[in-house]
């Protein structure tokens, strides 16, 4: 009789998408994977987030993923919300009244978010944040709120294309005398 063994699928979060694999488990009636079987893992994401990359016995961030099944192994895709990160901003193109609202409770910090500035009032890096671009076509003046927010909010604006290489521009926090900016 063939060596089988389990291959054990997570999400990071729930809301963030789900794993397909290829081919389906082809011992012990469907449950488990034929020793030196290759599996494809693809990462399909939500509405809303992206494939950020895999933990367990996997990592890196390759989809699709391949995986030899030769123990038991349990991989994790990680998810997260599409502009929790620098490198996955939304964009906002020429649009003059651009209005988003999205659940910020699962964003977080990243390692590539630049360090704010003494000058804001928070310093240092480790804040949860979400990103957005947006490009000027000229010298125009922009607006930008978390007016509506039912928690301490603030605003950093930041120049350039290069992540290791932006040029601080400005910052709010608590206008008016509220959380928000």
């Amino acid at each position: 009789t063939p060596s089988c063994h389990t291959l054990t699928q997570n999400v990071n979060t729930s809301a963030g998408g789900v794993i397909y694999t290829y081919p389906t488990p082809n011992c012990n009636y469907g449950t488990e994977y034929i020793h030196g079987t290759v599996v494809q893992l693809t990462p399909f994401n939500n509405n809303g987030y992206d494939f950020d990359n895999w933990s367990g016995d996997s990592s890196g961030s390759s989809h699709p993923e391949y995986i030899t099944m030769t123990l038991n192994k349990a991989v994790t895709a990680n998810f997260i919300q599409s502009n929790d990160h620098i490198e996955y901003a939304t964009d906002i193109i020429n649009q003059t009244n651009y209005q988003n609202s999205i659940n910020t409770e699962e964003a977080t910090s990243s390692a590539s978010d630049p360090a704010l500035p003494a000058q804001c009032g928070i310093t240092g890096s480790g804040q949860a944040t979400v990103w957005y671009k947006y490009y000027l076509e000229s010298d125009d003046a922009i607006s930008i709120d978390t007016k509506g927010t039912d928690y301490d909010t603030f605003i950093a604006i930041w120049e350039g294309t290069d992540i290791n290489d932006l040029k601080f521009v400005a910052c709010n926090d608590d206008i008016g005398g509220t959380k928000q900016s």
